[in-house]
C-alpha cells in the first residue's frame, strides 16, 4: 500500500512516515546540517552521554534522496546473500566492543543457540523487508516502527538491570560464561591480527576501557552498529563476492542505511554517509577511521567475554550459513577485509574446517563473483535456507511483508 507522494528527489522531505504528507523545501541550512557529524575521535565520548533515541517522530530527513535510496535497495536485494554474509562477518567486529557486549549481556536472559538463531533470522527478515519493500509503503514504515519500539523496550530493560547486583549477575555470573572457548583458535587469531598493531595505527586508537556510559542505550552503540551494517559492502564489495555493481549502487546502499538509522531515532550528528554523492570519499574514510579508532584496539585486546559472545554468535548463524566453521569466519575477516594473512589460524585448522569451512567461504565469495550461474545458485540456496528457518521459528516462510513487519520478532515490545 502506498502512503502518498511524500518525497521528491533532493527537493522536499516528509515530516512523518505514514502520518501525513506535509513537506518542506530542501534548504541550504538542511544541507549544512546533513554534513555536520561528530568527529570520529569524539563519537565515544559524546555518544555514551547521548540517549540512543532522539524521541522524534519517525521521519524522512531533509537530506533524503528517494532515487538514491531505491538504487541502494535494488543493489542490496540483488546481493542479499552476500550482504547477509557481510553482516555475519561484521558481528565479529561488533561484539569485540565492550559497550555493546555489556548492553547485550544486561538485556538478554538467555544465550541459548536456539534463541540466537531466532534473533538472527528475525533481524535478517526485517532487513530484507527494508531492501525489498517500497520505501513509501505501510510495511516499510511498520517494520521500522516496531524495531524502534523494541529498541526502546531494550533500553527500559537496561535501565532496570543496570544496578550493582544486576551488573554482577549479567557481567560476572552469567551462565554463558560457563562455556569454554576454543583457546587454540583465539590464540592463533591474536597472533595473526597483531600484524595490524603498528605505531601508526596506535596513534589513531581511542581509549575506551575507562569510559562509563551515562546511558546503556546510547548514540555510540547506534553508530558502531550502523557501521556493522554498512562498512564491508561499501569498502570491500569484491571480497564479498559482489560483482557488476556501480558506484551509485554503493552510494545508494550507504544512503539507505543512513535513512534507516535516522528513522530509528539516531541523532543526525552521529549518522555518517548521509550525503554520499557529494561526500563519497569522506564517507569511506569515516568508515575506515571508525574501525581503526574503536574496533581495532578492542580486537587486539579481545578478552574471554568477547570470545564467548563471538563464538555464541557463530553458533547462532550456523542455521543460515551451514558449513562455515568458526575459524573460517575469522580467516575470512582477516584475509579478505583486514588485509592480514591468517597464517596461524590456518595452521590450527582441522580437516573438516579445511574441507567444509574453506570451501563454503570460497563458494560464497570467490566462486559467485566469477560465475553468474553460481551467483544464481547461491541466491536460490540462501532463499531456500531463509524460508526453512522462518518456517521453523515463525511458522511461515516469511514471504508476506505485512506478517513479517508485524510479527517476526524475537524480542518483545514492552512499552
Amino acid at each position: 500500500m502506498e502512503i502518498g507522494p511524500l518525497v521528491k528527489k533532493r527537493r522536499i522531505c516528509t515530516l512523518a512516515i505514514g502520518i501525513g504528507t506535509t513537506t518542506r523545501k530542501y534548504s541550504g541550512t538542511s544541507n549544512r546540517m546533513a554534513n555536520d557529524i561528530i568527529p570520529v575521535t569524539k563519537v565515544l565520548e559524546i555518544g555514551v552521554e547521548t540517549y540512543g533515541d532522539t524521541k522524534s517522530p519517525s521521519t524522512f530527513p531533509c537530506w533524503f534522496d528517494l532515487d538514491l535510496a531505491r538504487a541502494g535497495q535494488k543493489f542490496a536485494s540483488k546481493y542479499f546473500g552476500h550482504v547477509l554474509f557481510a553482516n555475519s562477518l561484521s558481528s565479529i567486529v561488533l561484539l569485540s566492543d565492550r559497550q555493546v557486549r555489556e548492553a547485550l549481556l544486561l538485556a538478554r536472559d538467555t544465550f541459548a543457540p536456539g534463541k540466537n538463531a531466532k534473533t538472527y533470522i528475525a533481524t535478517a527478515q526485517q532487513i530484507l523487508l527494508w531492501y525489498q519493500s517500497d520505501i513509501l509503503s505501510t510495511e516499510w514504515s511498520m517494520s521500522l516502527k516496531n524495531v524502534r519500539e523494541i529498541h526502546l523496550s531494550v533500553s527500559k530493560r537496561l535501565k532496570e538491570k543496570d544496578t550493582s547486583s544486576g551488573r554482577k549477575a549479567a557481567l560476572e555470573d552469567n551462565s554463558v560464561f560457563r562455556s569454554k572457548t576454543n583457546t587454540k583458535m583465539w590464540e592463533a587469531f591474536r597472533m595473526d591480527i597483531r600484524k595490524l598493531d603498528t605505531p601508526e595505527t596506535r596513534q589513531k586508537f581511542v581509549p575506551s576501557n575507562s569510559i562509563s556510559p551515562r546511558f546503556r542505550f546510547n548514540q555510540y552503540a547506534m553508530s558502531i552498529a550502523l557501521w556493522s551494517f554498512v562498512a564491508l559492502p561499501v569498502l570491500k564489495p569484491d571480497q564479498l563476492g559482489i560483482s557488476k555493481f556501480s558506484e551509485e549502487d554503493l552510494q545508494g546502499f550507504a544512503h539507505l542505511w543512513a535513512t534507516i538509522a535516522y528513522t530509528l531515532g539516531m541523532d543526525e550528528r552521529f549518522i555518517f554517509c548521509k550525503n554520499t554523492v557529494a561526500q563519497w570519499t569522506e564517507c569511506k574514510e569515516y568508515l575506515k577511521d571508525l574501525f581503526t579508532a574503536y574496533y581495532l584496539p578492542q580486537l587486539l585486546e579481545l578478552d574471554f567475554q568477547g570470545e564467548i559472545l563471538i563464538e555464541n554468535q557463530f553458533h547462532g548463524v550456523q542455521e543460515l550459513t551451514p558449513g562455515i566453521s568458526d575459524d573460517a569466519w575469522l580467516i575470512n575477516l582477516l584475509e579478505n577485509h583486514l588485509g592480514v594473512r591468517a597464517t596461524h589460524l590456518r595452521r590450527q585448522q582441522n580437516l573438516p574446517s579445511i574441507l567444509f569451512g574453506s570451501t563454503a567461504n570460497w563458494f560464497a565469495t570467490d566462486a559467485t563473483r566469477i560465475s553468474p550461474s553460481l551467483q544464481r545458485i547461491y541466491y536460490r540456496l540462501v532463499s531456500s535456507i531463509f524460508k526453512s528457518s522462518s518456517i521453523k521459528h515463525f511458522g511461515d516462510p516469511g514471504t508476506n511483508a505485512t506478517i513479517v513487519a508485524s510479527r517476526h520478532f524475537s524480542w518483545e515490545r514492552e512499552l
